[in-house]
């Protein structure tokens, strides 16, 4: 896939997953009960914000063309380049 189809479609989802974030907080009304001893509310709310999360996530990842996260991560601990 192309970069610029890969910012599109990444834009296109920025665009729903806001929409979908604002839906869900106009038309909250109040907690239907708990889960994990958590309100549903706020569980529903970190599912949402997890997905995004790792949905764009992947989205970069692509983007960036899959760099080695072995290097990405590996070498922010090191103090350098080995």
């Amino acid at each position: 896939m192309k970069q610029s189809q890969i910012r599109r479609w990444w834009v296109v989802f920025i665009l729903i997953s806001n929409a979908a974030f604002l839906g869900y907080l106009y038309y909250y009304q109040s907690p239907a009960g708990l889960i994990m001893g958590l309100p549903v509310t706020w569980v529903v709310l970190l599912g949402i914000m997890i997905a995004v999360f790792a949905i764009n996530s992947t989205f970069a990842w692509y983007y960036l063309e899959k760099p080695n996260l072995r290097e990405v991560f590996g070498a922010a601990g090191q103090g350098g380049d080995r």
